[in-house]
């Protein structure tokens, strides 16, 4: 079982995020994970979303880690979900008073 990661490349405990795949790998998942599997070697970042849509597509589910931060995140997400890939969110991003993505994916993550 294939699956992309979406989760913060910067300025997240690597602990939390090494448990996390730890456990879905348990579980039968193999990653694609942003930090070591699209590198982001190039100057405005075509190729690093090539292979970002490369990866969503060939997975079998998205799992999310969100960064309301991460503009890369908010790519991707919009990626898989054009995609029509089923998408776990993980981890349910606070709610906000208005509508947000933050609000969507609380909605997905409700859903199962």
């Amino acid at each position: 079982m294939r699956a992309f990661l979406i989760c913060p490349v910067r300025g997240r405990d690597q602990g939390e995020m090494d448990t996390i795949i730890a456990a879905l790998k348990r579980r039968g998942w193999s990653f694609c994970f942003p930090p070591g599997d699209t590198a982001s070697d190039d100057e405005d970042g075509s190729r690093t979303f090539a292979r970002t849509r490369a990866a969503i597509e060939a997975a079998e589910m998205v799992f999310v880690m969100w960064d309301d931060k991460s503009q890369a995140g908010l790519f991707a997400l919009g990626m898989a979900y054009a995609l029509r890939k089923p998408i776990t969110v993980l981890a349910p991003p606070p709610a906000t008073e208005w509508k947000s993505y933050q609000n969507m994916m609380r909605e997905w993550a409700e859903k199962g």
